[in-house]
Formats: C-alpha cells, structure tokens, sequence
C-alpha cells in the first residue's frame, strides 16, 4: 500500500522547498556584463579545466553544440532588430562564431574568446547550463539560453 500523500513531506499541503538565498542585485562578470540574479548561479571556487567535465558523450556534445549555435543565432537576430549592425554566427563542427561588425566572439568545445582577447575557459554542461570564468575567478554557469541571449545582447550593444 502506497503512504497517502498526507503522510509524505512531499505530498503534505503547504510544503514548498525552501528558497535559494537571493543574489545581490547588479552583479557583473569579469567583463563588466550583467549577471541576472535571477538565473545565475556563482561558484565559490575559482574555475579549474582540470575539474572541468571534458568527457561528454559524443551525441550529446553534438546536440549541446547544435542548440548553442541555434540559441546564438535566434538570439542575436532578435537583437538585431534594434540595431543597427547585424549579427553573424558562423558554425563548424569545432567552433561558433558570432560577429557583429568588427568584433567577434569564438566558442570552441572548451575555450571563448572576444575579440582578440586571451582565451578563457568555457563549457556546454550536460545539464543545459554553460560555464565560463577565468582560472583565477569564480566561474559563472547560467542556463544555455539565457546566457546566448546575455552574449548576443552584449555583442549588440557594444556594437553602437
């Protein structure tokens, strides 16, 4: 016989998970761009590649990495409509480029770079999130479409 949901925490009326300590408002990344409270999540931990998780399953890295170049690309169009440059994301089967005039932002399966600046550490994490940081920050991991929509707004907006 089942246990009735009265009797489970879960299944009890009124319980609710308690809620994640809220981030301080107007937080920004290494780069000066704004980290929303509402959908990130910082490490207390400086990023390590070593630690980093490099063995993802093939078909899952190439679903990853086609759903991120199809995030960068929607997002970067519907910016784009309030701009007055456009936006071009290159694919291939290694790295994904999204330009936007004379500045670039390069993905590779473990590294991003901007615009001619050093390489820092990236990741597609199996749970739809990204990660990237400098080894020496904490790193940042945000889900997948909220941070194409954060890179492709900063790439915009830098743009005018």
């Amino acid at each position: 016989m089942l246990p009735s949901p009265e009797t489970t925490q879960r299944g009890r009326r009124g319980f609710s998970p308690r809620p994640a300590a809220p981030l301080p408002e107007g937080r920004k990344d290494h780069r000066g761009w704004a980290v929303s409270a509402a959908t990130a999540l910082r490490s207390s931990r400086p990023f390590n590649r070593a630690r980093a998780r490099t063995h993802l399953n093939p078909r899952l890295q190439a679903e990853l990495w086609t759903s991120w170049a199809s995030l960068l690309r929607s997002y970067a169009a519907a910016h784009g409509l309030n701009s007055t440059h456009h936006a071009v994301v290159e694919v291939s089967a290694d790295q994904i480029t999204l330009r936007v005039n004379d500045r670039w932002l390069r993905f590779s399966f473990r590294d991003m770079q901007h615009s001619g600046e050093p390489a820092e550490p990236f990741m597609l994490n199996e749970d739809g999130t990204v990660t990237w940081g400098k080894d020496h920050e904490p790193a940042t991991s945000i889900a997948m479409d909220m941070a194409a929509e954060q890179f492709a707004r900063q790439m915009l907006a830098e743009a005018r």
